[in-house]
């Protein structure tokens, strides 16, 4: 199972007692449901907020995280992000931390595609600029995030040997090989998004407006955060991208290996019920087949 089961009942009416209880200022605001991701229930709290309930205790310590860290970061960001205006704590009327959160508006990237444009390619790759920096020698470590790809190789081969094979599976295997063997990074940990996949970015008329889900916010090496080379980017785009983010070789095969692990995890997730996800790494996969510069 990849997709977290829920340990709490999240309805709209829970959204407005806490609203009620905690925020008077936002109490006349109408509340609608906007989704349900793998951590947290969002509710629309008027038209410009969004109400964060973690629906299970993992995705709560994901949500505190985001709290303490986030802030610190929005700044210098080049693109808008779910900055928190509100730290919610638990209580009786409800067992986890939440927030209420501006909101952005748009569609995340499994339910409405975004364009792979020179405009999107420009700004993802400046947005990758303004995170990856030098974290404080105090920010967070992640053992799944930022980490050498040596150690996800258990779980990729997991899922390697779980998932349908595809006519790339050859080039596939290649690519992931040829990461692992890639030298590791050595920097100073750089601040990294964690989780930086399709589904958490947000457009709107194919233009890429934001970016959410900042829970998995960590430390470590870029290379993860990168996948999105070729989780939305034609090949022409992401040249643009590579111009705009000037990363090295070995950076990008280790990117090249990350999205190749996304995919299987994406392909599980499908057979879970999330059928977007399927066609993303589907559309990655041939992505990542059709580089030449993988090769």
């Amino acid at each position: 199972m990849v997709i977290p089961p829920a340990s709490v009942h999240v309805t709209e009416a829970t959204a407005l007692q806490l609203i009620r209880e905690h925020c008077p200022q936002w109490r006349n605001l109408s509340t609608s449901k906007l989704g349900e991701g793998f951590d947290n229930v969002l509710f629309a709290l008027g038209d410009d907020l969004v109400v964060r309930l973690p629906r299970h205790s993992a995705g709560a310590t994901l949500l505190a995280h985001e709290q303490e860290w986030l802030p610190h970061l929005v700044s210098r960001l080049t693109l808008p992000v779910p900055e928190p205006l509100y730290f919610g704590v638990a209580d009786a009327t409800f067992p986890f931390p939440w927030s209420v959160v501006r909101r952005i508006g748009g569609e995340s990237g499994d339910e409405s595609l975004v364009t792979s444009s020179k405009i999107n390619a420009e700004k993802v790759g400046a947005f990758w600029q303004s995170l990856h920096v030098v974290a404080p020698f105090n920010a967070p470590r992640n053992p799944l995030r930022g980490v050498p790809l040596a150690h996800r190789e258990e779980d990729f081969e997991r899922r390697w040997n779980e998932h349908t094979s595809s006519q790339h599976d050859d080039l596939l295997r290649r690519i992931w090989d040829d990461g692992l063997t890639s030298t590791p990074f050595s920097g100073d940990p750089l601040w990294i998004h964690g989780d930086l996949h399709p589904a958490n970015v947000i457009g709107r008329g194919g233009e890429i407006v934001g970016i959410i889900d900042f829970g998995d916010l960590t430390s470590g090496d870029p290379a993860g955060d990168l996948v999105s080379a070729w989780m939305i980017f034609d090949d022409s785009e992401r040249r643009i991208l590579w111009d705009v983010y000037q990363c090295d070789d070995d950076t990008r095969r280790r990117a090249a290996a990350w999205a190749v692990l996304y995919c299987l995890f994406f392909l599980a997730i499908a057979e879970e019920g999330r059928v977007s996800f399927g066609v993303i790494a589907r559309r990655t996969m041939a992505a990542l087949a059709e580089d030449r510069e993988l090769r």
